[in-house]
């Protein structure tokens, strides 16, 4: 390169550097702000009561019959000869999380084993309620849900499901 070439380079740069540097008064002004934010705690789950149908009579003159435990413990005994005997009861989660935040909550039925014949199948979780605030760092919620179980179905089975919480 030249001399006269590195000294157009230099004198061009040094151009630039004079106009990016100074202010333009077609851009305005420039403030500076800020960009908060706010990390809530995880949301944590602790079982108080646990969901139970209890021992059932199952159906012997119907396909099938849905038990339901309602979210405050009540329960609709099926159509056809199927019915409660005893030890049903709701169940119960203590939610915690940031006080004063919304949040809800979801159910999912997942799978169900262990009875010896027949099926029974959890078609569905009831929640009282399925969204609120933490007070005071946490929340109560009730479950209820709805059992179907075949005809001539027995054994001790066992269902399980998925709930989950979210913030608002």
């Amino acid at each position: 390169m030249t001399n006269r070439a590195k000294s157009m380079a230099i004198g061009g740069f040094l151009g630039l550097a004079l106009l990016a540097g100074g202010p333009d008064p077609a851009r305005g002004t420039e403030k500076d702000l800020n960009a908060p934010a706010t990390v809530l705690q995880g949301i944590g789950f602790t079982q108080t009561a646990q969901l139970n149908f209890g021992s059932l009579q199952a159906p012997s003159n119907v396909t099938s019959a849905d038990y339901i435990v309602d979210p405050a413990g009540g329960i609709n005994d099926p159509s056809g000869d199927g019915r409660f005997i005893s030890g049903h009861q709701a169940g119960a989660v203590t939610l915690t999380g940031t006080d004063g935040e919304s949040f809800s909550l979801t159910a999912t039925p997942d799978i169900c084993g262990g009875v010896t014949l027949g099926t029974i199948t959890l078609l569905a979780i009831d929640l009282s309620p399925t969204s609120g605030s933490f007070s005071g760092g946490s929340a109560s919620v009730d479950i209820g849900g709805t059992l179907r179980v075949s005809q001539g179905a027995e054994g001790t089975g066992t269902c399980s499901y998925i709930l989950e919480a979210q913030y608002q």
